[in-house]
């Protein structure tokens, strides 16, 4: 503790030391999530302080510390992460950034930063960015943070270099056309069993290889991503998949339609993925091994500040349990659900008011079977400053 509040000081004190321009901000988060399956509560905070220094118009140097916490706990018992990296804007065109931050690809359905987790995804290393008004080319070379499964942290892969490369001078019709390749380099698998005991097993280099492509023409806006791995037996053979769509069409009273889906591979690996954004709200199922499903709803924004909405799943079939479902273990054989048979409805109204404040409330329904129903509610509190 004594570390974080030096630190805290440096940062404080280094404005002073010279005149540079600097920015501090943050947020505070606030959930309670209320759930029916054998488990109790859950109340957690958030805090995350961030500040930036530009002594000139090439060089920047980004930090962020952050924790989380569970209501009431001491602050003293929760660990406190520091992030930071710096960048160097070579040319007009032309920037290197080295550290710790978040990274995302696309619109995430690859290698996202998945904040809506306790922790972001980050990445420590490299990357080297060519920007353009027509082109966008990332190239990097990074050590990854540790994967979920289920409930349970797995330190699936250990490093990732991967080229980015996203197009710009296209059609209004098209607002993102991303095309990415990653080489992945495995690690050991770490799997927590029911009685707390662990067991590990090597997971082989992975090659992965996205594309994606988004737009909208007149009130109607779409989006596609298509993405593949290789063999785990071998490398040059891109045999896992998945496709991720959905459609939309915002109506004259400013509400917003949409239908979509997801389908994967048996064996798919869904590595980095905004998993709450794309798997249904209430985190009972996730990507992977498996997962089909059919999705469509409507959103109302009567204004800037209000938004309520609709959601419903209709599951084919379950590869993978997400955060909350079935105690965070994976289905077996035996357990593979069919349509009729698994469904989740959402429901979330959000309100956001002046000063950076906004309260979230949405919850659902996930039905396993008719004998086997789970609900979820959750009021999110967010102030940025």
């Amino acid at each position: 503790m004594k570390k974080f509040f030096c630190l805290m000081a440096l940062f404080m004190a280094a404005p002073v030391a010279s005149a540079m321009d600097v920015e501090f901000g943050g947020q505070h988060r606030a959930r309670g999530v209320y759930y029916q399956q054998d488990m109790t509560d859950i109340f957690i905070q958030r805090f995350k302080f961030t500040g930036a220094f530009r002594p000139n118009e090439m060089f920047e140097s980004h930090f962020s510390v952050m924790t989380n916490y569970k209501w009431g706990n001491s602050f003293l018992d929760n660990e406190v992460r520091v992030y930071g990296y710096g960048d160097w804007k070579m040319t007009d065109e032309l920037m290197l950034r080295v550290g710790r931050s978040s990274y995302q690809v696309a619109d995430g359905s690859s290698l996202g930063m998945n904040d809506y987790e306790e922790y972001p995804n980050v990445m420590d290393g490299g990357t080297l960015t060519y920007n353009t008004e027509s082109l966008a080319v990332d190239l990097w070379g990074a050590y990854l943070s540790p994967n979920y499964e289920g409930g349970a942290e797995a330190g699936k892969y250990n490093a990732s270099v991967g080229l980015s490369l996203d197009v710009r001078a296209l059609p209004e019709e098209f607002k993102m056309a991303n095309l990415h390749i990653m080489y992945v380099f495995g690690s050991e698998t770490i799997q927590v069993k029911e009685d707390g005991s662990t067991s590990s097993s090597d997971l082989p280099d992975q090659v992965r290889l996205g594309l994606g492509i988004g737009g909208d023409v007149s009130g109607l806006d779409y989006k596609l991503v298509g993405m593949a791995h290789s063999d785990p037996e071998d490398i040059t053979n891109l045999l896992e998949y998945a496709v991720d769509g959905q459609v939309g069409y915002t109506l004259d009273f400013d509400a917003r339609i949409y239908v979509g889906g997801h389908y994967e591979s048996e064996a798919y690996d869904p590595f980095y993925y905004n998993r709450h954004a794309r798997s249904g709200i209430l985190d009972v199922a996730q990507w992977g091994k498996g997962t089909i499903y059919g999705e469509g709803g409507i959103a109302y924004m009567p204004s800037e500040d209000f938004e309520i909405g609709i959601r419903g799943l209709y599951f084919h079939s379950i590869g993978s349990w997400g955060k909350y479902g079935n105690n965070g273990k994976n289905p077996e054989s035996d357990e593979a659900f069919q349509t009729e048979q698994v469904i989740e409805a959402d429901l979330y109204v959000k309100k956001s008011y002046a000063g950076g404040f906004s309260i979230k409330l949405h919850g659902g329904l996930f039905d396993l079977a008719a004998e086997k129903p789970y609900w979820q509610a959750q009021l999110n509190t967010t102030f940025d400053f």
